[in-house]
């Protein structure tokens, strides 16, 4: 298992961002959280088998509908075992 921290960039607050990540990780069985930052981005901790990770990122790099994202940053973490679930923050 491997663990990112993502920063989001772009129109990615209201506009079900969150919700977005959070049903696709789900389906890719990566827990986590996502949030709201002050900045406008969205950050989200990651975890899991590392091609689903991959495939998580790529599907976050077009978002929802009305999102636009304009770059994501990726940092390599530590994994946190006790986290069983992927949250909303």
């Amino acid at each position: 298992m491997i663990a990112y921290i993502l920063t989001i960039y772009g129109k990615v607050q209201g506009v079900f961002y969150r919700d977005f990540v959070q049903e696709n990780a789900k389906k890719l069985h990566i827990t986590g959280w996502v949030k709201n930052e002050t900045d406008g981005s969205v950050s989200a901790f990651v975890q899991g088998e590392r091609g689903n990770l991959l495939a998580l990122i790529d599907i976050l790099e077009t978002g929802p509908s009305h999102a636009d994202v304009t770059r994501i940053e990726k940092t390599a973490l530590l994994p946190e075992e006790s986290l069983k679930e992927f949250t909303i923050k």
